[in-house]
């Protein structure tokens, strides 16, 4: 029972980060796009207690969820989709307080120049498109690669070394994207 609990706060906890991050990505992005840089700062400041005050609210039954999950499940079959899914969590949150956190709290204390600001957004909400037609997932949001040639070889190199458990029925699809919104 405590282990389903666990996983059930894991798994909704996650989806409502998710929903959050989609929610601010796509509905506020356009948005804040849609202002002049100096009205998009004064709006942020504004409002930017709104967004960061969301978060802590998701993300902390989030980790209470995984940890507990993992603790409860601790050998048990689908363990390793727990670890997974902790390290992914992980992931999130180290780009999250190391990116976005700070660039949030520029915008908010408008401490970007006007000029760059539109610039800086744009990155913050970039988003890329497959270069192949006929990739499982068409629009993504991923790490930027010099080359073609560079991602193959730390993609090959990943695979020879992280030695990853392969977790059933979770079938990777990796695959190369153009910046389609700048």
């Amino acid at each position: 029972m405590i282990q389903q609990t666990f996983n059930i706060l894991a798994i909704c906890g996650a989806a409502g980060f998710s929903g959050v991050m989609l929610c601010i990505g796509v509905t506020l992005g356009g948005y804040w796009r849609s202002l002049p840089p100096e009205e998009f700062l004064t709006w942020f400041a504004a409002n930017n207690h709104f967004v960061s005050n969301t978060i802590p609210l998701i993300v902390g039954p989030t980790l209470i969820g995984l940890g507990g999950s993992l603790w409860a499940g601790w050998g048990a079959p689908g363990f390793a989709l727990w670890v997974a899914s902790s390290l992914c969590m992980l992931v999130v949150l180290g780009l999250t307080f190391a990116y976005f956190v700070p660039t949030n709290a520029a915008f908010a204390s408008k401490s970007i120049e006007v000029a760059a600001t539109a610039a800086k957004l744009d990155q913050w909400l970039m988003l890329h498109q497959s270069l192949s037609g006929d990739a499982q997932y068409q629009l993504i949001n991923v790490a930027q690669w010099e080359t073609p040639e560079a991602y193959q070889a730390a993609t090959a190199l990943m695979r020879e070394t992280a030695n990853l458990p392969r977790i059933e029925g979770v079938v990777p699809g990796p695959a190369l994207y153009n910046v389609i919104r700048d």
